[in-house]
């Protein structure tokens, strides 16, 4: 499947091209391997960036998506987006304020709004 995002894609078809499901699971499996401790949480609190920047090249170069504006968002705003609300619990932690429910907003907004503004 061509993953990259054209004008006329249809919107769930341009939902499924912008989620990283492969690092996003990759993500997944590593944060419920990482231990429930400070240690933990601050292995994980790494692993964002870092899993952002493996989406990019994997976006770029296994998916071979060349739509620049694709990439950008996937990585800098829907894989970021997706790995804090999926640790959340250990977010939580470091943040004065509880943010539990932020997360999934923003969950939803993105995913409802970012196929809208990425076009070919």
């Amino acid at each position: 499947m061509d993953r990259n995002v054209t004008a006329t894609d249809e919107y769930k078809d341009k939902l499924v091209k912008l989620m990283p499901a492969e690092v996003t699971a990759a993500f997944i499996s590593i944060n419920s391997l990482v231990a429930y401790d400070l240690t933990g949480h601050k292995i994980v609190q790494w692993l964002i960036p870092v899993f952002a920047v493996i989406t990019y090249i994997y976006m770029r170069f296994a998916a071979q998506i060349t739509n620049v504006p694709q990439l950008l968002f996937t990585a800098i705003l829907v894989f970021p987006v997706w790995a804090i609300a999926i640790a959340t619990h250990r977010i939580d932690l470091f943040v004065e304020y509880r943010i539990e429910y932020f997360p999934a907003v923003l969950v939803i907004l993105v995913t409802l709004l970012v196929p809208v503004f990425v076009k070919k």
